[in-house]
């Protein structure tokens, strides 16, 4: 008896826990890249703002130019809503086909990692961020 509770006890890790955790960790990331983004702006303007591609206080300025932190925000602005959008797609199917069946911790880790993808998704398409993204990439 006691096998099969210790065997119970040390079930691998399932694509659902890797999946919530990337999502949460990714959420994380693209709201500290929108910060280093807006902190880069305020390094010109000498106050926080809403950068846009070509406005007056930055358009003879190579935003890029000597910062290390540059590709990987700029990508993650980019491209981040897409890929927020296929791992909430990636959630749907594993709840979907009720992958977290009889695990209920599991259940809500999947739910908020797919509520963490949305958010992204959500904040990723706005005007403001999206002016960001093209700021960096002009």
């Amino acid at each position: 008896m006691a096998a099969t509770t210790s065997s119970r006890l040390r079930r691998p890790l399932s694509g659902g826990w890797l999946l919530a955790a990337a999502q949460c960790a990714f959420a994380l990331w693209f709201a500290a890249s929108v910060y280093l983004a807006l902190k880069r702006a305020s390094q010109f303007a000498g106050y926080f703002y809403v950068p846009s591609a070509g406005d007056a206080l930055t358009a003879e300025i190579d935003v890029a130019g000597g910062w290390g932190w540059a590709l990987p925000v700029t990508w993650t602005l980019t491209m981040g809503p897409l890929l927020a959008g296929l791992s909430f797609v990636a959630s749907v199917v594993l709840l979907v086909t009720r992958h977290a069946r009889g695990n209920r911790g599991l259940l809500i880790v999947m739910i908020g990692g797919a509520a963490a993808a949305a958010l992204t998704v959500a904040v990723g398409v706005t005007p403001d961020v999206l002016s960001i993204a093209g700021w960096l990439s002009d």
